[in-house]
């Protein structure tokens, strides 16, 4: 396991709960940075939860056992003391441009298998993907939207509870034979 070490684009609530797999920390860290790189300085959205050190069973998760994956708030236009907080957040809240470049840049890497994030949400980042030159198949790779919160396909899917953060699962490493995709 390795922790994710601190960036300037986002607080850490608690470093014992910010253990992932070698890959998972780079790949978020790097997609962090391109925030950074683009944006400068900016709100900082909120790292919740990855692993354990050690893995295995995290209260208040089902998954999290693995270290490839992540909780992190949402981008919002507007943050109190310039942390983006874990709380709901709605359509024309969202800061949709820094949003999806964090997304982005794990997509266009293939590094996410999934991105749980409530369907209402969906909307305004797959118009933005669509501003930013996303092709079609691109845009049904990557989005459930417009297909409805049931479609089974897209990297981005509709899971309750998930209007106030992003849940990332990472794929599984080519360097790891015992990763299992689920």
């Amino acid at each position: 396991p390795e922790r994710l070490l601190p960036h300037p684009a986002y607080v850490i609530r608690d470093p014992q709960r910010a253990y992932g797999t070698e890959e998972t920390v780079n790949w978020l860290y790097e997609a962090f940075e391109a925030v950074h790189q683009k944006f400068g300085h900016g709100p900082k959205v909120r790292v919740h939860d990855i692993s354990l050190p050690k893995g295995g069973f995290m209260r208040g998760h089902v998954s999290h056992q693995s270290g490839r994956d992540v909780d992190v708030s949402l981008y919002r236009k507007r943050c109190k003391d310039r942390v983006c907080p874990f709380a709901p957040v709605s359509a024309d809240e969202l800061d949709v441009e820094r949003q999806w470049a964090l997304l982005r840049h794990m997509l266009e890497r293939g590094r996410a298998q999934a991105i749980f994030l409530d369907y209402s949400l969906q909307k305004p980042l797959y118009e933005q993907a669509k501003r930013e030159g996303a092709t079609e198949a691109q845009l049904r790779e990557w989005f459930q939207y417009p297909r409805g919160p049931e479609h089974p396909k897209g990297v981005i899917r509709h899971f309750r509870h998930h209007r106030d953060h992003i849940h990332i699962r990472f794929v599984c490493p080519k360097t790891d034979d015992e990763c299992v995709p689920r």
